[in-house]
């Protein structure tokens, strides 16, 4: 219901305004990358990737089906078989494949970090901390990842770029200045990066066909900025079903514990 006033004979309606607050944006983006351990293709998805995250865009570099190294963001939906990486040749839980992606090592579950400083707020990523979450059975939680980038050994890189607005205090602009390198305590307006990652890490055929089948359990990766003027985070999520292929294990122990972590 709107509602007005008479003031002198000038009707003034009563409107709710919205007054932007200084701090920090963060969003989470799931995507399944390459085995960023040993895959030749892992540096173009990366660019792909951090591309994809600064300018918003659900995918880019190629079609999925196509080239190992286009970035696609996931549904809310995944299978066990697309965050496995193994020392075989595979590609979303599927031996032997061929064309682009027979040299192919498996897959990683990634979370992208799109995070973007607002009414001046200005921050690092040294203050970036983060907490991989997995719900579910018991066996879920050998993939808990949790750390932070204050170690001075953490920097800038391809992998995570800060960008500074320039004179505009526009994101995405000719004046941008992109930072890729350098101490991570450096100052930026915004931050992109491929994000944290995981996998289930089998080593043999039989240990693959295992892991297809685990399923009901969830990954949240929470990406957090402690700054001195507040906390600012956000979080994204993905739901784990069996595949491709397999009957359903839900209640599997001990031999699901080999993993990989790779930020």
């Amino acid at each position: 219901m709107s509602r007005s006033l008479s003031v002198s004979g000038v009707v003034a309606a009563i409107v709710c305004s919205s007054i932007a607050e200084a701090g920090i944006n963060v969003s989470v983006h799931a995507a399944i990358a390459p085995n960023g351990l040993v895959s030749n293709s892992w540096a173009s998805y990366v660019d792909n990737a951090v591309h994809a995250l600064r300018y918003d865009l659900s995918s880019y570099g190629g079609d999925p089906a196509l080239t190992p190294t286009a970035y696609v963001r996931a549904g809310s939906v995944i299978k066990s078989g697309d965050m496995c990486d193994t020392p075989f040749n595979s590609w979303l839980g599927e031996t032997n494949p061929t064309g682009a992606f027979a040299g192919e090592f498996g897959n990683r579950l990634h979370f992208g970090i799109r995070a973007i400083g607002t009414e001046g707020t200005q921050f690092s990523l040294s203050q970036l901390n983060y907490n991989m979450i997995p719900t579910g059975p018991a066996w879920a939680s050998e993939l808990v990842f949790a750390g932070n980038y204050a170690d001075p050994v953490e920097e800038y890189s391809v992998h995570r770029i800060g960008v500074l607005f320039g004179d505009d205090h526009l994101l995405n602009t000719a004046d941008d200045i992109v930072i890729n390198s350098g101490a991570g305590t450096q100052l930026v307006d915004a931050i992109f990066g491929r994000g944290i990652g995981n996998a289930w890490d089998p080593k043999t055929l039989e240990a693959l066909e295992l892991k297809k089948q685990l399923t009901d359990y969830t990954i949240t990766t929470q990406y957090e900025f402690k700054t001195a003027s507040g906390d600012f985070s956000g979080s994204g999520s993905v739901y784990v079903v069996p595949g491709p292929g397999g009957a359903v294990l839900t209640a599997l122990a001990g031999i699901f514990a080999s993993r990989k972590r790779r930020r």
